[in-house]
């Protein structure tokens, strides 16, 4: 609230504009583990058994705030790829209809690593992987190849539009998303027979 001298649009007037992005998932919101397990499943399987997958989820809390760390480990070759999925019951919308996010454009994810890590280029890539309801998958990798040993905080994010032509076996419907899963390996191709 202005008073009468202002030159903005109208006297007495004042207006703004939100910013346009939703919390898909906000991990200060977690007090532990359990919480975090909740909402978030390790291992999930896909396009294979949840014995195919080791890969797990532990509450963290330190300087940075509130994270989730998601363990994995394809050191045998007999992971092909690990994940860890948010579901949504109901669907939840990434994009459109609301007044706050009437155009949201990305997904963006934050995410640290260790050098530590080992990295092999093709089945080891970071993923993240989008359903609908429907059934329909779309899955875009992280640009870096070496984004498992990232020393900083990184925010990668990814074109909606992208993610939902990329979906198989139709474009991912934005307004019924029934899952977003954050992984490791060759989930494009749900591919078993190469070593991870």
């Amino acid at each position: 609230e202005v008073n009468g001298t202002t030159t903005w649009k109208a006297p007495g007037v004042w207006s703004f504009t939100p910013t346009t992005y939703i919390t898909v998932d906000d991990f200060e919101d977690y007090n532990n583990t359990a919480d975090v397990n909740q909402n978030w499943v390790a291992p999930y399987a896909d396009c294979g058994p949840a014995s195919n997958l080791y890969s797990t989820t532990t509450f963290v809390r330190d300087a940075q705030g509130k994270h989730m760390r998601v363990h994995y480990d394809n050191a045998n070759g007999e992971f092909k790829y690990t994940q860890v999925k948010r579901l949504f019951s109901p669907a939840t919308t990434l994009t459109g209809g609301g007044v706050l996010n009437p155009a949201i454009a990305a997904l963006g994810i934050e995410y640290i690593g260790t050098p530590f890590n080992g990295v092999d280029p093709d089945y080891d890539r970071m993923y993240m992987a989008i359903q609908d309801t429907a059934g329909n998958v779309g899955v875009m990798l992280n640009p870096d190849p070496n984004a498992a040993k990232s020393l900083n905080w990184t925010e990668w994010l990814e074109s909606l539009t992208d993610l939902s032509a990329a979906g198989t076996p139709n474009p991912v419907n934005l307004q019924a998303i029934s899952s977003l899963s954050i992984g490791f390996g060759d989930r494009i191709n749900c591919n078993y027979g190469n070593p991870g």
